[in-house]
């Protein structure tokens, strides 16, 4: 069974590890946020890699059989988490779930050792920044061009002291 939370009054969900029958719903929810979607093959390997931790957040259901309301994950190298992807489904944003499930993977590495973590984030993605901004992320510099497909730079930000 995976972690249990409650964001409203009506509404638990459980975060549990990524598995290979939640690449389709991952894959769904990475399409419709971000212009540049990791493929099936990307996530598939993200199940493989030993530094690599994903997972996803589901409505109300201990048994994995209800709608992914978001996922996301890390890598851990040494002793800093890079967040490589967060990702809400449309239909949940701006109920907090976003807010919780950072909280869960800044959990998670510190869990394992993590003194730190690092992102980057699309200049364009006002939300995300303040959200990580919330959890004391701050801005270190700027990646120009990073994101290919759209030439977007992209923001570095680090948070110390997990």
């Amino acid at each position: 069974m995976g972690r249990e939370g409650k964001i409203e009054k009506d509404l638990k969900f459980f975060i549990f590890p990524l598995d290979y029958s939640d690449l389709k719903e991952v894959v769904e929810i990475e399409s419709l946020s971000f212009p540049e979607p990791w493929s099936m093959s990307m996530f598939y390997h993200e199940l493989i890699l030993p530094y690599s931790h994903f997972y996803v957040m589901r409505e109300d259901d201990q048994e994995k059989k209800s709608r992914m309301i978001a996922y996301g994950g890390f890598w851990m190298v040494k002793q800093e988490a890079h967040i490589t992807n967060l990702a809400v489904h449309p239909d949940f944003r701006g109920r907090g779930f976003g807010n919780e499930f950072l909280g869960f993977l800044l959990e998670k590495a510190k869990n394992l050792g993590a003194k730190g973590a690092t992102l980057e984030v699309r200049t364009s993605n006002k939300v995300g920044q303040r959200l990580y901004e919330k959890w004391g992320f701050r801005k270190t510099k700027i990646k120009r061009g990073y994101y290919v497909y759209t030439g977007e730079d992209a923001i570095v930000m680090e948070k110390r002291n997990l």
